[in-house]
């Protein structure tokens, strides 16, 4: 025999099935064979029957493609059809004559053939361990030639010794395996379990989950014999085997109750004689969808805005983190704005969370969930979560478009706007702004330092009042414009105001002249003068507006040029007795207390009145009082 043929020996149960020789395969023409629950396929090698040292396969939908030593894995030799899910081993047999299961060559588990990635080349080597007892009892169904055990090596191992016999037409003509009178008795197996409800449709695996109430169970037998199918213990139903070897059931209405069923068949011939049961097939029915799940937040983690975002919030953040609780182990499918964006699945304590990818587009989003079950049940919709993602930063801003208009002095005697680079007595100026978006923060910041933020209102317009108050002196103010999203603008043109808030020294009134009439010169307080417009002269702060008052009335200013000042009254001053004083105010505002007053009696404007006897008192004697004219 031909060292390079290879052959593989199809086991179901104890069984062996089926035989195939790879080596007589042309090129192209791989051998097919289908998957059996369960079952193991034997690879042999050359004479003496040991296995082949290095295979690669991979999976391709369900099938298995397997490829031997130095051929092509695109070009297998042999595919296993409907492997995926199937509980299958391959299996070869060592020198010493064991049995081992072909594992990854780098011990990989999701490189065995059970657990294969789709599309995954997996080298295959024999495993160290052997698999305990799978020769025990190894039979040999009818049909299959002496030719394969002496291919294996077998028969000199004893495994298969005269079990050949036993599969043979027994003294009443049974070879079916499920016959009575002393013939082999066969458990056959089921095929496959089919989920046909829902989203959630094909093959359910051995120990699955289902929402089918009436799944479809399929299988192979003998033409015109029977199965009964047996749910926890209990016969609900048989199956006729057709004409083309196979059978299914399924359950009558209303199915399956939930919960667990272990279903087994029994093979029934044509006189009724009933052989061994099947193994269990383990299914699980779950009609109940789980119960809606909830988003608890969002998480923003892009500066400078990181956290919670609240329902309805704005955010910088393309792609933020969704969190949130449902039914453990269920499948969360995430929805934006009604389409599904992708999945999460919930942990033992039923905690999920989602990051989107691709980013998220600017713009308004509504976030729901359901939860999905291993049967396919899926729940309501959670509550919705809005959230706006916004990503544009805002202009620059400036006069009417969110920067500083206006800047307003409300203290002291002198009010109003203080221009850019004006002074002020007012340490708490209201700053004032306008064209803003609604809902904008703006951001005062005073001499490169933050001092503050103010809200856009509904109109656009935003003020805001320094606390504590500004200390003495220059203030270069800039603003920036947040949105909710925490988006910022660049900082506006600078608006510089001085705050000045120490009153000047008091002023002096030093001089008083008299140029008028015949007596002229200074004056000192309490003297008489005939000069009702005397020339007023003294010392005050360089550059302050220093106020002269006749009797507490302000009768005129002058500037304190260079720190002197004089002043001549416009209005000549009445006649009488007259208080000068003066004070001084700065640029911020602040006024100085008064000087001194300046006492003077003005005399002027011509010759004074006669004077005049308007009346005589009689103090003496016993008739005293006013006497009229001419009285005696």
């Amino acid at each position: 025999m031909n060292a390079n043929v290879v052959n593989v020996a199809v086991v179901d149960g104890k069984t062996i099935t089926q035989t195939v020789e790879l080596s007589s395969v042309n090129k192209n023409q791989p051998v097919r064979i289908k998957a059996v629950q369960g079952g193991k396929y034997i690879l042999a090698e050359g004479a003496n029957g040991v296995a082949p040292e290095n295979i690669t396969i991979k999976r391709v939908g369900k099938d298995l493609h397997i490829a031997l030593e130095g051929t092509d894995p695109d070009q297998p030799q042999l595919i296993i059809e409907d492997f995926e899910g199937s509980g299958g081993q391959l299996v070869g047999v060592a020198e010493d004559g064991s049995y081992h299961e072909y594992i990854s060559s780098d011990a990989e588990q999701d490189r065995s053939a059970a657990f294969l990635i789709e599309g995954v080349e997996a080298p295959q080597v024999l495993g160290a361990q052997p698999l305990k007892g799978f020769g025990d009892g190894l039979a040999a169904a009818a049909g299959i030639g002496w030719f394969w055990p002496a291919l294996l090596g077998l028969a000199a191992l004893g495994v298969l010794g005269g079990v050949y016999a036993a599969t043979r037409d027994d003294d009443n003509g049974n070879d079916d395996g499920v016959g009575g009178g002393g013939g082999n008795t066969d458990k056959g197996s089921i095929g496959g379990v089919e989920d046909n409800v829902g989203d959630k449709i094909g093959l359910i695996e051995n120990g699955g989950t289902t929402d089918d109430r009436t799944p479809t169970f399929t299988g192979e037998g003998r033409p015109g014999t029977s199965v009964e199918i047996i749910d926890n213990g209990k016969a609900i139903g048989t199956a006729i085997i057709g004409e083309d070897g196979k059978w299914e059931y399924t359950p009558p209405a209303p199915g399956l109750d939930d919960g667990k069923h272990d279903i087994v068949i029994v093979p029934i011939d044509e006189s009724g004689n009933k052989g061994e049961p099947s193994p269990e097939y383990e299914i699980i029915v779950d009609t109940v969808a789980p119960s809606s799940p909830l988003i608890d937040g969002i998480y923003d983690d892009v500066a400078p805005q990181e956290g919670q975002i609240g329902s309805g919030g704005h955010t910088n953040d393309t792609q933020p983190t969704l969190s949130g609780t449902g039914e453990a182990d269920s499948i969360i499918r995430i929805y934006d704005n009604g389409v599904e964006i992708g999945s999460a699945l919930a942990d033992a304590e039923g905690k999920w969370t989602f990051t989107p990818d691709p980013a998220l587009i600017e713009g308004p989003h509504e976030f729901t969930v359901t939860a999905e079950d291993a049967a396919g049940n899926i729940s309501t919709p959670s509550l919705p979560f809005p959230i706006i993602v916004d990503i544009t930063i805002p202009g620059k801003p400036g006069t009417g478009t969110g920067g500083i208009d206006d800047v307003q002095d409300d203290f002291g005697p002198d009010r109003g706007s203080i221009g850019d680079g004006e002074t002020t007595d007012d340490s708490t100026p209201t700053i004032i702004g306008s064209g803003a978006e609604p809902g904008d923060t703006v951001t005062i910041i005073d001499n490169g330092v933050e001092i503050g933020t103010a809200l856009v209102g509904a109109d656009g317009k935003w003020e805001f009042t320094p606390d504590p108050a500004l200390t003495d002196g220059p203030h270069e103010i800039v603003v920036v414009i947040t949105d909710p999203a925490g988006n910022e603008s660049e900082p506006s043109d600078p608006y510089t105001i001085i705050i000045d808030t120490i009153a000047p020294a008091t002023p002096s009134l030093s001089l008083v002249f008299d140029d008028q009439g015949l007596v002229t010169g200074n004056l000192t307080s309490g003297d008489s003068t005939d000069d009702a417009r005397p020339d007023l002269s003294g010392t005050a702060e360089p550059d302050s507006l220093v106020t002269i008052y006749d009797n507490g009335v302000a009768i005129g200013s002058v500037i304190a040029t260079g720190g002197t000042w004089t002043f001549t009254p416009t209005i000549p001053l009445s006649n009488g007795p007259h208080t000068l004083t003066v004070t001084s105010s700065d640029a911020a505002g602040n006024e100085s207390p008064p000087t001194p007053g300046f006492d003077l009696d003005v005399v002027a404007g011509g010759t004074p009145p006669a004077p005049a006897i308007t009346s005589v008192v009689d103090d003496q004697g016993t008739l005293r009082g006013p006497l009229a004219q001419n009285a005696f």
